[in-house]
């Protein structure tokens, strides 16, 4: 179980934080946002891959931007360090791969 104590620990850590220091864009699609990813109160730099999938003027919410983001991790450098062996193999990967899929939508400032 990923929300266990083996791994994600969620009864003493809710939530993983992201926050970004730095937007690139390398193409109109395509572009990287690097942060400070906290994963178990352990903070580490990471670099996203982002990409646009489209922008569109909803009449109901506004402006908005669809995209995707992703990197890869190691879980033991945010203290996942569990390990099961399987007829001489690890079961599970140092190596994880982290996906996000989300929205933007353009909101007016309050004064």
């Amino acid at each position: 179980d990923l929300r266990s104590s083996n791994f994600l620990q969620v009864d003493k850590f809710p939530t993983i934080h992201f926050k970004s220091t730095k937007i690139e864009q390398k193409s109109e699609e395509k572009g990287t946002m690097t942060g400070d990813l906290t994963i178990k109160g352990i903070t580490h730099p990471v670099t996203l891959n982002v990409v646009k999938y489209g922008e569109f003027n909803d009449p109901m919410m506004g402006h908005r931007i669809g995209y995707a983001a992703e990197t890869k991790l190691n879980r033991k450098d945010f203290g996942m360090t569990f390990e099961m062996m399987l007829d001489g193999k690890f079961v599970v990967s140092n190596e994880v791969l982290v996906q996000i899929e989300g929205e933007l939508l353009e909101v007016e400032a309050k004064e």
